[in-house]
């Protein structure tokens, strides 16, 4: 039951849909602190609120956690020129041969060939 509420929870704080959908809560919940401002320091102000702070909490960790697995992960892996996923793109080994002509490192791997050294420039 754990395992699985954990599970639940990790799937959603990996989707970068989760950090959509919780960016357009916040613009609807914005909306009402906006045409609604505190007049007095009396009034209620929806930016001071638990509420509205454990919203911004909660995407703030859903974006550190998203980018700890697609970009920290992925640049591991290209580093290392190790790709574990699908294929970004095939090309033909000519084009290989026109970016060692320019400079750029090539290395063989499992899954095809790391090109390295800079961007690619058309």
């Amino acid at each position: 039951m754990l395992k699985k509420a954990f599970n639940l929870i990790d799937s959603l704080f990996k989707s970068s849909n989760f950090a959509i959908i919780f960016m357009i809560l916040i613009g609807i919940v914005s909306i009402y602190g906006t045409i609604f401002p505190p007049k007095t320091p009396f009034d209620f102000n929806l930016y001071k609120t638990p509420f509205f702070i454990s919203l911004l909490f909660i995407l703030v960790i859903n974006i550190g956690y998203c980018s700890y697995f697609r970009i920290i992960k992925v640049y591991g892996a290209i580093r290392k020129g190790k790709f574990t996923g699908k294929k970004f793109c095939s090309v033909k080994i000519n084009i290989l041969e026109s970016f060692q002509k320019k400079g750029f490192k090539i290395r063989k791997i499992d899954d095809g060939y790391v090109v390295s050294k800079g961007f690619v420039r058309t």
